[in-house]
């Protein structure tokens, strides 16, 4: 599955050939026109001029063809997959526990970024942990399991898990720090997890 990343550089390469070949249609027109059309200056010039009407169309449909494919991409902010996560709970945890344990804390001389990841870490407890009044009913899911499961079960049996941290409500927490984020939620809830 292509992620965003590799969606916006395919989408810049499109965009990019595309004016390079109008670019390139526009020079060459020129080009032949004044080869074969030197004495007729003015009836050259009222064809380029004809031709180069051409190009805000072409480029405005270009334009609006790449917004409408971008928005039908960006629709779905969560492109993580759930059909093939075969992650066990003890997988999991041996993944987590070897990561360097990285908190807010670490965060030294930017009081607001830290604060953003406390805010962020606070907001994320808050819909996952199955002790608080704002859990997801997805999340409350997962936990019920979580309490009975083995450690060669699957973390994402019944898709609790997926729709419990991979949901936009939880990754919108999440993303509020950047640190928080790349530091502590996704290495452990998406990498961890396997996705």
């Amino acid at each position: 599955m292509i992620n965003l990343q590799n969606q916006s550089i395919v989408l810049f390469m499109v965009l990019k050939f595309l004016c390079k070949t109008l670019l390139y249609k526009q020079i060459s027109t020129f080009e032949i026109q004044n080869k074969y059309q030197i004495k007729k200056i003015k009836k050259n010039n009222k064809n380029i001029k004809m031709s180069n009407s051409n190009i805000p169309i072409i480029l405005s449909l270009t334009l609006i063809s790449l917004v409408i494919f971008g928005l039908f991409v960006g629709s779905d902010k969560n492109a993580l997959t759930n059909s093939t996560n075969t992650t066990t709970f003890s997988q999991w945890a041996s993944c987590y526990t070897k990561l360097n344990s990285t908190t807010c804390d670490d965060i030294k001389n930017n009081s607001t970024e830290q604060n953003l990841c406390y805010q962020s870490s606070f907001q994320v407890g808050q819909l996952t942990y199955d002790d608080s009044n704002f859990t997801t009913t997805e999340c409350h899911n997962f936990h019920q399991f979580f309490k009975t499961a083995k450690s060669s079960d699957m973390i994402n049996t019944g898709d609790h898990y997926f729709y419990c941290y991979m949901s936009r409500e939880v990754q919108n927490a999440a993303y509020q720090s950047q640190y928080y984020y790349n530091k502590i939620y996704r290495p452990i809830y998406i990498s961890c997890a396997g996705y």
